[in-house]
């Protein structure tokens, strides 16, 4: 499998360091680079990754922070990559505005999340 290279961005920096390492278990070689606002990944990115990996409640810590929705609107101006929405977000609404707006998939975050989130990578070409 050749290296890929994916982008998490998640204001919990315990679950980003989390997600990092599954990633490069489950994609030996592959690199991650993790921001914990979408502001800092959009100004900082200058290639597209294999996929983004997006919290939805990236405002949660800093209130004036772009939100999941806002954020994958800007990626989805700059890039091409596939975003997966990875969330604690329980609600079918917010899951169907988020697919509405373009987020390729959504992972809720429970016991099967990294299985779930290991299924989609694998399947984007």
């Amino acid at each position: 499998m050749s290296a890929q290279h994916f982008v998490i961005i998640e204001d919990s920096t315990g679950m980003s360091e989390m997600v990092s390492d599954y990633l490069k278990e489950k994609f030996p070689g592959s690199t991650v680079d993790a921001f914990t606002t979408g502001e800092e990944a959009l100004f900082k990115l200058k290639q597209a990754p294999k996929a983004f990996i997006l919290d939805y409640n990236l405002n949660s810590r800093h209130s004036m922070a772009l939100n999941g929705i806002q954020v994958m609107m800007k990626l989805r101006e700059k890039f091409n990559s596939p975003v997966i929405i990875f969330s604690a977000q329980e609600r079918e609404d917010v899951e169907e505005k988020l697919m509405q707006f373009g987020a390729y998939s959504y992972v809720k975050k429970d016991e099967k999340a990294f299985e779930k989130l290991h299924a989609i990578l694998s399947t984007i070409s």
